[in-house]
């Protein structure tokens, strides 16, 4: 007789009341059970020691097999699982520690605000400086960027000159797509190509993000390290990483201090020595500039050409070869430069102003649009020589020389060794950088300080996963 009886797993159901998350139910292998097979390794599984929360998600977002990152909705759930508790935690010990036995019923709080005591809606506000995402978060991130900046100017190495972006170029890198190739082979024991395949590796990418966000971390550690350490002289910097969706998966900006800037000799202390004399202190800040980092507005219109006529027969992006493949210098910079710091107009950067909803000007700086919605525009101005002019928000900025309206100032050294879009601006002073006025130095950095840390936006945990660190 042929035995009928056939092992069976029972297939998680869905009942009406929901389940209590608080319970020891083991909830993710209920709601995942495809990446839990057999419904071991939940966060509420039997252990010998007791594991944090984070460092258990952790070690599954880097399962050798991926699919935990590659899942499309676990992170999310995750992520939010994780803050919820995080944030119960920390609100019970707010009420219980924080606040001792003179809680405020609500009608005494709003008696209390009436009053003008907002005694507890202080506590509050700087309790709430540790959950990610709220206003004071913001606000702390960017006290704590203050406080970085304030510490070396009372150590005398002066203000932040130097306000870098770096993005990822995550559809070009060769050893990001090596990388990736590499993961497959080890996960499916198949071979791709991903020269070749273009529509694997943007799934790949969107997949497995999380490998293009440590690549790119490793090579902003290699960048700080080699370029700006070593070429740049950037003793001392600060950073932020986040994610944007018109910058690629990832990118970062930072805020640097030039090594002896305000000894004597220094570029801080020599356009201190000049101040009031425009001509002198643009001929030197221009001539440092050139010298420390090849920054410059001017381009060969021959080889752009070239470049262009290149790239429209081999469609090769210069951003898949590495420098040291590179034989003519040259031509390799004039390759970047075409295809990654030149200006095109489009919705991003094109804002209307005032009742006129027609018109619209590019904030980049590139002039007004005509005809109305043709993203056409004139772009910058030529000019034959370099300035030091005050751009719309007031600050004073270095303008070199430029020969073609839609080039970028760009650092060529930068350029060509991050290999990607990336932007060098220097930040300029006119108090004396061994006393320096605080209120000036405050009016110049607020900016860069509220652009790096996108000062109290409160949504921005949903928009961005953000990363700071700090070297002194």
């Amino acid at each position: 007789m042929k035995n009928t009886l056939v092992p069976r797993i029972n297939w998680p159901t869905r009942e009406v009341k929901p389940i209590y998350e608080f319970s020891n139910t083991k909830l993710f292998c209920l709601a995942f059970p495809w990446l839990f097979p057999g419904g071991v390794g939940d966060i509420k599984e039997c252990r010998k020691y007791e594991l944090e929360i984070t460092d258990w998600a952790q070690n599954l977002l880097y399962y050798q097999d991926g699919r935990f990152a590659k899942d499309k909705l676990w992170s999310f759930f995750t992520l939010n699982y994780i803050y919820r508790r995080r944030n119960y935690s920390q609100s019970q010990w707010f009420v219980k520690d924080f606040m001792g036995n003179n809680i405020p019923s609500l009608e005494s709080l709003q008696q209390m605000i009436s009053d003008g005591d907002v005694s507890f809606i202080d506590k509050l506000m700087y309790f709430g400086k540790i959950i990610p995402g709220t206003a004071a978060y913001w606000r702390h991130k960017k006290a704590e960027l203050y406080s970085w900046i304030n510490h070396h100017v009372e150590h005398g190495r002066g203000a932040p000159s130097i306000f870098l972006t770096l993005s990822c170029a995550e559809f070009f890198w060769p050893d990001l797509r090596r990388l990736l190739q590499e993961f497959v082979f080890q996960t499916s024991r198949k071979k791709v190509d991903l020269e070749k395949d273009f529509r694997l590796l943007n799934q790949l990418l969107n997949d497995f993000s999380l490998i293009v966000q440590d690549y790119f971390h490793k090579r902003v550690e290699a960048f700080l390290e080699h370029i700006c350490k070593k070429i740049f002289g950037i003793k001392h910097f600060w950073g932020r990483m986040e994610f944007s969706k018109l910058r690629g998966q990832i990118h970062i900006h930072l805020v640097g201090i030039i090594e002896g800037a305000t000894r004597p000799g220094g570029i801080q202390h020599q356009m201190f020595i000049h101040k009031g004399d425009v001509i002198n202190q643009t001929k030197i800040l221009a001539e440092w500039a050139r010298k420390t980092f090849n920054l410059s507005a001017e381009i060969d219109e021959n080889l752009i050409n070239n470049a262009v006529a290149k790239h429209e027969k081999t469609k090769e992006s210069p951003c898949s070869k590495r420098l040291s493949e590179c034989t003519d210098l040259q031509m390799d910079c004039a390759e970047l430069c075409s295809f990654c710091q030149m200006h095109s107009c489009s919705d991003y950067c094109l804002r209307t102003s005032g009742k006129n909803v027609k018109k619209r000007t590019c904030r980049m700086g590139c002039g007004d649009e005509c005809p109305a919605y043709s993203k056409k525009t004139p772009g910058w101005t030529l000019s034959l020589e370099d300035a030091i002019i005050k751009d719309k928000r007031g600050f004073q900025k270095l303008n070199l020389k430029r020969n073609h309206p839609r080039f970028l100032q760009t650092s060529f050294y930068c350029l060509q060794s991050w290999r990607a879009n990336c932007d060098v601006s220097i930040m300029i002073f006119d108090s004396d950088p061994k006393h320096p006025d605080l209120s000036e130095i405050a009016e110049v950095t607020d900016y860069v300080v509220s652009y790096a840390c996108k000062g109290n936006v409160s949504y921005a945990l949903e928009k961005e996963q953000i990363k700071d660190f700090t070297r002194r």
